[in-house]
């Protein structure tokens, strides 16, 4: 029996403090390192050391060791308690397989996730007859995965299927259903569609504006990031004066809604620097990259692409004034 087996047995049977040296030696030993870490974070958890099992968890992802803890773990545990329990198919079984391909998938372990995720997908296609929301919502987590894997074309498919089922299983707007026609448009635009990527657009802004009305003066961040990606569209199309006054737009709901820094903006000024760049609006094209510049700066610690991305262009823009 190796260190994991016991550690996991151990876990199992409520003797975390039992389980924890086992599980410590695992993490340094193939193939069941990566396991034993997650087996690890949650026996901590349940004794009550938050800090060792953050450190657990940042050794599993650096950037997102809440996700770790409160997602990853979950879900290898649920998985566990799914696959020892289930006799056939069940709906508890599906659920476990979706969300440990989402587990894999953040872990970066793509083929993993796909293999899981279809697993998932199958499974409730046989447990359930027709549309329904969870064989939905799957089938869209399987298309970002195909997209991740450089399959685009199954990608696109995937998510057309997800838009169809979610129109028929809801009447009239919603945010599930906006989110998959903004997936839809993503690949599209990924594959050079940008004409019926802009159209899909719109359409998510007009039913996000509906669905949002009356909620905080209408300002909502995922009518935010939609106004950006249709500014995006239409620069792609080459149409830089329609694109102008959505990302600007854009910037100022963020504004509102996220008063001062906020890292996610950056890129949003970045974008609106280069598009007045481009409509030879130089001084202007300067005021929004210095802006990303000194934001950037602020909120990220060292390098970072997007403050990258301000000194390239403001540079550029600098050059083309003679300065």
């Amino acid at each position: 029996e190796t260190c994991y087996d016991l550690g996991l047995t151990l876990t199992r049977l409520g003797r975390g403090n039992e389980a924890e040296a086992p599980l410590k030696r695992a993490t340094t030993l193939r193939p069941h390192a990566l396991d034993a870490r997650v087996v690890l974070a949650i026996v901590l958890v349940n004794q009550g050391k938050a800090k060792e099992a953050i450190e657990t968890a940042v050794r599993l992802a650096p950037e997102s060791p809440d996700v770790m803890l409160g997602q990853i773990a979950y879900y290898y545990r649920m998985h566990d308690f799914a696959r020892a329990s289930a006799q056939g198919d069940t709906m508890d079984l599906a659920s476990a397989l979706n969300n440990l391909a989402i587990a894999r998938e953040s872990l970066g372990q793509l083929e993993s996730a796909q293999s899981l995720c279809s697993e998932a997908l199958a499974m409730y296609g046989r447990l359930c007859e027709g549309d329904h929301f969870a064989k939905a919502r799957c089938a869209g987590n399987l298309a970002r995965i195909r997209q991740a894997l450089g399959q685009r074309d199954e990608a696109l498919q995937g998510y057309a299927e997800v838009v169809a089922m979610m129109r028929r299983l809801h009447a009239g707007d919603h945010e599930d259903l906006a989110l998959a026609i903004n997936n839809h448009a993503s690949a599209l635009g990924r594959l050079g569609r940008h004409q019926e990527s802009e159209a899909l657009y719109r359409q998510v802004l007009e039913m996000q504006r509906r669905l949002f009305a009356g909620r905080n003066n209408g300002d909502h961040p995922n009518i935010a990031l939609t106004l950006n990606n249709l500014a995006l569209a239409e620069q792609s199309l080459g149409r830089n004066a329609e694109a102008e006054p959505l990302i600007t737009e854009s910037i100022a709901m963020f504004e509102r809604i996220y008063r001062g820094d906020h890292p996610a903006l950056v890129p949003y000024l970045n974008n609106l620097g280069f598009i007045r760049t481009k409509l030879g609006r130089l001084d202007d094209a300067q005021a929004a990259l210095e802006k990303a510049l000194a934001m950037g700066r602020r909120v990220h610690a060292g390098d970072q692409k997007d403050i990258a991305f301000s000194l390239n262009n403001l540079a550029t823009v600098l050059e083309m004034k003679g300065d």
